[in-house]
């Protein structure tokens, strides 16, 4: 019973196998919640909790977890996995059986094979569709974005399979895709910069990347203030934007960080920012900060 149960716990093939709320094995580790399916998953398929559910001792649910694991991996295409058997191991430790490792696998256009372990596992538990990850991928084949998309369906709104080909017409590449969707960047806006001819929204995409990495996100006015002052790739370090805006949130403790970033670029000196933002000017986009910048004046 023990090895059947290991068996259909890995290849998903029973509803309801797993509780991936909680164990309540006593002999386990007592009762208490998971954290996530992969966590009830991995779980399952412990030693200590195979011995608590079955009856057994340890080292017996250790030796069949063994048998099983190893048995299967004899039969894997290792040439899916970068790590190989090790990665197939970690696999299976996961739940996920090599079957659907060679299922998940048909989802890449072949000039992306092998990919590491931890792309088959997101894409195992993520709940990305994959039917919408095979078009996506056949349009920009890119292994940094495929990793992205296949662990991240929940956190970023994706766009439709539709507007993922209007983005490729556009003229985007894989990068700036995974940049627009964490920027949450419409197809909408990306299609009015290049019809009003105000940007490329390639490199309003770049930058905006940029920006992310100290923490701010600034909008395209902003990169349109830092192009009039001649500074459009001018990057503070983010332990400066977080000294400035600590001094000033001393007198405006709602001030927005991507602001303080953009006026410390513009101004130079945490100081100055601060003087400004005493003196109520609390946007980078304020046409009072123009002075300042030039002369240094507050007013």
């Amino acid at each position: 019973p023990a090895m059947w149960h290991i068996l259909e716990v890995v290849s998903h093939s029973a509803p309801g196998l797993v509780d991936t709320r909680w164990c309540t094995q006593g002999r386990c580790q007592g009762i208490y919640a998971h954290a996530s399916v992969l966590a009830a998953y991995r779980h399952e398929l412990t030693p200590w909790h195979l011995a608590a559910r079955f009856g057994l001792r340890f080292w017996q649910a250790a030796r069949l977890v063994t048998a099983a694991r190893e048995a299967w991996i004899d039969t894997a295409d290792l040439s899916l996995v970068v790590e190989g058997r090790q990665g197939y191991a970690a696999l299976w430790d996961s739940a996920v059986h090599p079957r659907t490792v060679a299922d998940l696998a048909a989802v890449l256009p072949q000039d992306l094979l092998p990919m590491p372990a931890t792309f088959y596992e997101d894409l195992a538990y993520s709940g990305v569709q994959t039917d919408w990850l095979r078009g996506v991928l056949a349009l920009f084949p890119d292994p940094e974005l495929a990793k992205f998309l296949a662990g991240r369906p929940h956190e970023y709104p994706l766009p439709s399979l539709e507007e993922v080909t209007e983005l490729h017409g556009l003229g985007l590449r894989a990068a700036e895709l995974g940049t627009a969707i964490q920027l949450r960047t419409s197809v909408a806006t990306i299609r009015a910069d290049l019809e009003a001819r105000q940007d490329d929204p390639l490199i309003l995409l770049a930058w905006q990347s940029e920006w992310r990495r100290v923490d701010c996100y600034p909008r395209k006015a902003h990169f349109a203030v830092l192009a009039d002052h001649g500074i459009p790739h001018l990057l503070p370090e983010r332990a400066a934007i977080d000294a400035t805006l600590a001094l000033c949130r001393l007198s405006h403790d709602t001030i927005e960080r991507s602001e303080v970033g953009i006026m410390l670029a513009v101004l130079g000196e945490p100081i100055l920012v601060a003087e400004a933002v005493s003196h109520g000017v609390t946007s980078a986009l304020d046409p009072r900060l123009t002075p300042i910048a030039t002369r240094g004046e507050t007013r």
